[in-house]
């Protein structure tokens, strides 16, 4: 995953928490992400970093899709395939931003 090439490289991440803060990159992320982090169980020190660098990194927004047992009802999109892809195209840090 990319997250952990931020974790791994500090450099790296302070480029892009930079680059995020003052608007030239933006991040998406969905909850499945974070769900795949969450149940690195090996590593509790990793995988706390890793959601650390999700969470500052990257915007959260629902999934594209509804997949039963996998997605969230709060986090997903039960919608045609386009739809989605306009949502994201639209969306602006200001307007879908999570609160801290």
């Amino acid at each position: 995953m990319v997250v952990d090439t931020f974790l791994d490289d500090p450099a790296a991440f302070a480029l892009a928490v930079s680059a995020t803060a003052d608007g030239r990159l933006r991040m998406l992320s969905t909850h499945v992400t974070a769900d795949e982090v969450a149940k690195l169980q090996h590593n509790p020190e990793r995988r706390a970093g890793l959601l650390r660098v999700l969470d500052e990194l990257t915007q959260q927004v629902p999934t594209a899709g509804f997949i039963p047992d996998v997605s969230r009802l709060d986090e997903a999109m039960l919608t045609t395939t386009l739809k989605p892809l306009r949502y994201c195209a639209r969306a602006t840090p200001a307007s879908t931003a999570r609160t801290r």
